[in-house]
């Protein structure tokens, strides 16, 4: 029988001890041949110092690096009369992924966020972050939707200067109002603050803060259909294409009335009524996507084209106008089915393998998305969702770790 080999003890002097020892240099070797976001959020729940390398490593261009995740609902329908069933889960897809517009129900790659949250009315996303509110406990949901953690508000103030709401012996019906909410900022930072719209107020909560700020409004916002915050500024576009700035002061908490500057945005064009326009951000400036009718007469005619349009709205004169965007340059634009989550942003898509001046289209039908140049022609169909207050239509945002 051979004799047994002795032991071989092996030296800390030869390696690391732990994960976090590794140096810098080998970390970034490794992100640099990481090619999906999913390879990246592995990496980064290795352990805190590695969470950390790579917020630093992706926060100089995150959006040159990956596109933002399609956060797509798995709807139920009864066999009889196909009605529809609550959300049950919601699956993530990676446009940079092979074969990434097939949805495939299995548990792989599904958002741990509870089926009790998905059940509440669904407000937007931003910075990573699902917000629900929980019209029971009159509190909002900030979720974050790929580890499912929580960030609970304060209860929110009953707006009681809303006569119009109140009837007679009967309480506050929050159903009744239309609301927006955004974030102004990754919430892991320090100035971060959750915007809460109603016709008639305007919430602001600072996270982490004990209570609510509430500002009337100087003049009323019945139809909020989208919203966008860009340096200080809240963009609102209403039904019937009416667009609102309102600027946000430095103190957040002081008591201001909030005056709002609101123009016809369908003046801006000749008097041509824009169709489905879409808010979204690029650098610090607003754009909007619209449907571009090249035809003279209803829709419904066989000699029209319809072709998607991108424009930038103009208010450093007195003057407003809006000026037409031809190209996007080596950018692509990510558009949601849900109207209430605003437009992404993403440079240099060729690294990922995406198209350049190119529109991604967030779609209810078998093809999660459709991708589209600018300018092509497009079904007008296409941009004409519902806009559910539930979490049923598919859209596009960045993970929190790309914030």
């Amino acid at each position: 029988m051979a004799p047994a080999l002795p032991a071989i003890s092996i030296s800390s002097s030869y390696g690391p001890e732990s994960w976090s020892d590794l140096p810098e240099e080998l970390l970034r070797l490794i992100l640099l041949r990481l090619s999906h976001i999913e390879d990246h959020l592995v990496f980064s729940s290795v352990c805190r110092y590695w969470r950390s390398f790579t917020t630093s490593f992706i926060s100089t261009s995150p959006t040159s690096l990956f596109p933002p995740l399609l956060i797509c609902p798995l709807l139920r329908f009864r066999h009889r009369r196909r009605r529809q069933l609550p959300v049950s889960a919601l699956k993530l897809l990676d446009p940079s992924m092979p074969y990434p517009n097939e949805l495939l129900l299995d548990s792989c790659n599904t958002s741990p966020v509870e089926k009790s949250i998905l059940s509440l009315n669904f407000l937007s996303s931003s910075h990573g972050h699902l917000l629900f509110l929980s019209l029971r406990r009159r509190q909002i949901l900030i979720v974050n939707f790929i580890t499912g953690g929580q960030i609970i508000s304060p209860v929110v103030p009953l707006p009681v200067d809303f006569d119009s709401f109140f009837q007679k012996n009967r309480e506050f019906d929050w159903s009744t109002v239309p609301r927006l909410a955004q974030l102004t900022a990754p919430v892991s930072s320090p100035n971060c603050t959750l915007i809460f719209l109603t016709q008639s107020h305007l919430l602001l909560w600072k996270i982490s803060s004990t209570d609510w700020s509430s500002h009337p409004l100087q003049v009323s916002l019945p139809y909020l259909l989208q919203m966008v915050v860009v340096n200080k500024k809240i963009w609102v576009l209403e039904h019937g294409e009416r667009l609102s700035i309102l600027e946000l002061p430095q103190d957040l908490s002081s008591k201001v009335i909030f005056s709002v500057e609101r123009w016809p945005v369908w003046e801006w064009n000749n008097g041509r009524i824009f169709e489905s326009p879409r808010l979204f951000e690029c650098e610090g400036e607003i754009l909007f996507v619209c449907l571009n009718d090249d035809g003279n007469g209803p829709f419904f005619l066989d000699n029209h084209h319809i072709s998607t349009k991108i424009c930038r709205f103009d208010i450093s004169t007195d003057r407003k106008k809006v000026v037409d965007f031809k190209r996007l340059g080596n950018r692509a634009i990510f558009l949601s089915a849900a109207m209430n989550v605003p437009g992404c942003v993403c440079n240099n898509p060729e690294k990922w393998g995406g198209k350049s001046n190119c529109i991604y289209y967030a779609s209810t039908g078998k093809k999660k998305w459709v991708e589209m140049e600018v300018g092509a022609y497009v079904p007008e169909k296409l941009f004409k969702p519902g806009n559910r207050s539930t979490c049923s239509f598919p859209f596009w945002d960045f993970p929190s770790i790309l914030q």
